[in-house]
């Protein structure tokens, strides 16, 4: 609501308890547009900041909004449908070599075909993947409006 950048949602990032969902470590990370664009600053990173949730940008050292954000939540929505992570590679520069490279992301539904899962969701997780952030959710209270208006499985 207030344009806050978090710049490190992951699943260490995201907290479940009885009264709902927390997003932790906010400022933790601290995001320089170019700060990736040399292998050099990416390897200075800590260990436990995973690149495999970074958005696009952040891998093409641009500056990023709230839309980058969406796109990590995206990466972790897919991780939790699958189980594998839809941007991956022996090593951390080759996650963002991937990221930068504008290839889509994997199709949910061939990772995992639809069962139980409605196909309207493989499509928020989609849109939230969209290379583009344009092409996301303009916000999150946007896709947490989609995603509550999913019917019940």
């Amino acid at each position: 609501r207030v344009g806050l950048v978090h710049g490190h949602v992951c699943p260490a990032t995201i907290f479940l308890s009885t009264d709902g969902v927390r997003l932790l470590g906010l400022g933790v990370f601290a995001w320089e547009p170019d700060d990736l664009s040399d292998p050099r600053r990416l390897a200075a990173l800590p260990s436990h900041i995973p690149a495999n949730f970074f958005s696009p940008e952040m891998a093409a050292g641009k500056p990023t909004d709230p839309r980058s954000d969406l796109f990590s939540l995206g990466a972790v929505m897919f991780l939790c449908v699958t189980g594998t992570l839809p941007f991956d590679a022996p090593t951390r520069q080759g996650v963002v070599e991937r990221l930068r490279s504008d290839a889509p992301a994997p199709d949910l539904t061939a990772a995992r075909p639809p069962t139980a899962i409605s196909p309207a969701f493989y499509r928020i997780v989609a849109k939230a993947l969209s290379f583009k952030p344009e092409q996301r959710y303009e916000s999150a209270a946007a896709m947490l409006a989609v995603l509550e208006a999913l019917p019940p499985p």
